[in-house]
């Protein structure tokens, strides 16, 4: 039998955590727009990173109710990291990461798709939806460019 994979937080998300925890007032008014969005459904830590935006106030607030114990040991260690200083450039730049990993996933699936049809025409809405992607990507890109 295989050892079951350790997951672990991404830079990203240990980045976010730290920043809600240490900088909550910069960084909350800047995240809380960005809650609504489907990609932070794909994130680990969401269950923890959504209650810190929303305002959990404490880590252990955000921990309430969280049974996965691999999740709140991540969160606790990223709580206790001492990193750099972290600028709202660094905050964006985690979203953006997120973000774009969830596109990624999606023009992953879209390429299975495409495999699919083989050397016949390719559906236009699997195209499209390509594009779309693309679009995305360079509009999130942009937005937070500006934001800072």
């Amino acid at each position: 039998m295989l050892p079951q994979s350790v997951r672990r937080l991404t830079d990203a998300e240990k980045q976010l955590i730290q920043a809600l925890l240490h900088s909550e007032e910069m960084v909350r008014p800047v995240l809380e727009p960005l809650v609504e969005q489907e990609f932070w459904l794909e994130v680990w830590s969401w269950p923890v990173l959504g209650k810190l935006i929303k305002g959990a106030g404490s880590m252990e607030s955000a921990l309430e109710g969280v049974d996965d114990v691999a999740l709140a040991s991540e969160i606790r260690g990223a709580a206790l990291e001492s990193g750099q200083s972290l600028t709202l450039e660094h905050v964006f730049a985690s979203v953006q990461k997120l973000f774009d990993a969830h596109l990624s996933r999606q023009e992953k699936s879209i390429g299975e798709e495409l495999k699919k049809c083989g050397n016949g025409a390719a559906p236009v809405e699997l195209l499209k939806r390509l594009q779309e992607i693309q679009f995305e990507r360079n509009r999130v890109a942009n937005t937070l460019k500006t934001r800072v």
